[in-house]
């Protein structure tokens, strides 16, 4: 028989063993407790760990290369006269006839190499060949790991079990909805850390503020123990429009969620509060909620179907929260501190109502491009040379391990479900990615 501790709630008695027994007590309806799900597992580009090459590593990214003068001191190509058949150059009568066997490719060889000067033949100064260089720059990371244990399972209690495939069913679940719950937190976090870009909404939002005090792109959290920005106001349209025209400017657009009246449509994910307040910060809505002429194949199975002012809002209700810390361990007062949507109470996961608090007023919001990051998980390894191995699946999946013990688990039939979870976040093009944190407790929009 089922062994049955703790204290009655509201007339319904807490059950602390992992297989209940007692059939004439349950029904045959086994439900369970869900959280909310978010987008970032599908938005977030995977790729696979490269092998062989250690678990640190460095991406090489090249930066955009435009023309310049021979001097690098002008951005543009650099236009001389063409050279006619007898060497003629500007200033000299040529007549306008470019004839015999001379062409475009026929050209003494200096104007191809090197500017050319002012001398006798009449050439110009600084009409020579323009120049593109190439600027690179390494963007380090490394792999890291997490593991989930589920409660130990005596595969006995299995025969006395009521409806155990339908109790397995609901464990598995609930370890499946733990593990997506960890890779959003971890995707989101990640995508926070890298992004090249912080906005902090004032009256006059600088959009090319890169730097938290106290946070930083090495931080654990972008944000926490940073200190907020005096007079932060709400999100706004204006804020986005800033953003919008610096992301076009920068080369964003050519791998844009969608494309609209020949203008790139990029992805902002933020939660529906947010998003409400983006939606009736303009005068006239109607005339920018439009139907998108393409929507990304992977917006429309969140629902997605319209842009907004050059933005896919892409829900996210879990989205990163935070209140001014004041006599917290570990913080100084005034700095920002996370809080986390969800809180556990003799160990169950409930709703934390700090999160919906007014004192958890600040918010952030992402403007999400498929080439910020990567998120490389590595292959199982089934074998090296002769030597075989049972083969581990970093994504999260649950394997069933019973360590035999002397003492404790001699027949091997006391288990557990593991799982492991590895990945490295790989930063690519960071100064397209956003994150943009506002007080969404203050009615005025900034921008």
């Amino acid at each position: 028989m089922s062994t049955f501790s703790g204290t009655r709630t509201d007339g319904v008695l807490e059950i602390d063993s992992i297989m209940v027994q007692e059939a004439n007590r349950i029904c045959s309806d086994i439900h369970a407790e869900n959280v909310h799900t978010s987008p970032w597992m599908d938005l977030i580009p995977k790729g696979t760990f490269p092998e062989g090459m250690g678990y640190r590593l460095q991406s090489l990214i090249y930066e955009r290369s435009l023309p310049t003068n021979a001097a690098q001191d002008t951005i543009g190509l650099t236009w001389g006269d063409f050279a006619g058949p007898s060497g003629f150059k500007s200033g000299q009568d040529n007549s306008g006839q470019v004839s015999g066997t001379a062409g475009l490719l026929n050209d003494s060889v200096s104007d191809f190499h090197g500017p050319l000067a002012n001398d006798a033949t009449g050439g110009d100064a600084n009409t020579g060949p323009s120049r593109m260089d190439f600027q690179k720059r390494l963007e380090p990371y490394s792999l890291k790991r997490a593991t989930v244990w589920s409660p130990e399972i005596n595969v006995d209690d299995l025969r006395f079990a009521a409806h155990r495939n339908e109790q397995l069913s609901a464990s598995f679940d609930a370890l499946a909805e733990g593990v997506r719950y960890g890779w959003e937190e971890r995707y989101r976090d990640e995508y926070q850390r890298v992004v090249g870009q912080v906005v902090e909404v004032v009256a006059a939002s600088n959009i090319s503020l890169t730097a938290i005090a106290g946070g930083g792109a090495t931080a654990a959290d972008r944000f926490d123990n940073g200190v907020p920005a005096g007079s932060m106001l709400n999100i706004g349209n204006a804020v986005l429009d800033k953003i919008y025209n610096a992301l076009v400017r920068a080369g964003a657009g050519k791998k844009a969620y969608g494309l609209e009246n020949g203008r790139p449509v990029f992805g902002l994910v933020c939660s529906s509060e947010a998003s409400f307040q983006l939606l009736t910060d303009t005068a006239d809505t109607r005339s920018d909620f439009r139907d998108s002429s393409r929507v990304d194949e992977l917006l429309a199975p969140l629902g997605v179907d319209k842009s907004f002012r050059g933005f896919y809002h892409i829900i996210d209700d879990l989205a990163p929260r935070y209140r001014v810390a004041s006599s917290d361990t570990g913080y100084t007062d005034g700095d920002y501190l996370r809080v986390e949507p969800y809180t556990i109470s003799s160990n169950v996961i409930i709703p934390n109502s700090a999160y919906e608090a007014t004192t958890a007023k600040f918010e952030v919001a992402f403007v999400l491009h498929k080439e910020v990051m990567e998120s490389l998980i590595p292959s199982p390894v089934a074998n090296a040379g002769e030597v075989k191995f049972d083969p581990v699946d970093y994504s999260g999946k649950f394997h069933w391990v019973n360590i035999k013990s002397v003492d404790l688990n001699p027949l091997g039939t006391v288990g557990n479900f593991l799982g492991v979870l590895a990945s490295a976040t790989k930063p690519l093009k960071t100064k397209f990615g956003y994150a943009i944190i506002f007080d969404r407790t203050n009615g005025t929009a900034g921008g």
